[in-house]
């Protein structure tokens, strides 16, 4: 689908026994699959993939090429890989900044570039957070 990434471990660094890995940069709007729910898509700017739960919690979903995007826990924690704060201004000026200081090259700009004005559930997202914060 348009705005997923796909990255296959030959892309990755993976540090041994690490259950967290840096990759190539996953940027813009991400589809997720939420276990709970329907599909989201939320704003990505990260390089870093989490491979495992911690015991106790929900699993909230996951992309094609990171399988933890969010976390729960009653009365503990909701946690999610993505930016739910971020807008398409903010996106737009963030590619905009790492393309001018060499962060991005121009395929790498081009490419996020045209995800960052996909569908974006931020706002859906934000609300299960107040949620969270105000009567889990």
């Amino acid at each position: 689908m348009a705005g997923r990434q796909r990255l296959t471990m030959s892309n990755c660094r993976k540090k041994e026994g690490s259950f967290l890995e840096r990759t190539l940069w996953l940027v813009g709007c991400v589809e997720m699959v939420p276990e709970l729910t329907t599909e989201q898509s939320i704003h990505q700017m990260h390089r870093d993939i989490v491979y495992s739960y911690p015991e106790g919690v929900e699993e909230l979903g996951s992309s094609p090429v990171c399988k933890v995007q969010g976390m729960y826990a009653k009365n503990r924690l909701i946690t999610v890989q993505g930016h739910p704060e971020f807008n398409q201004e903010i996106m737009t000026e963030i590619i905009d900044t790492r393309h001018a200081t060499g962060i991005f090259d121009d395929e790498a700009f081009q490419a996020h570039s045209k995800k960052i004005a996909l569908r974006h559930d931020g706002l859906v997202v934000s609300q299960a957070f107040l949620k969270f914060l105000l009567d889990d």
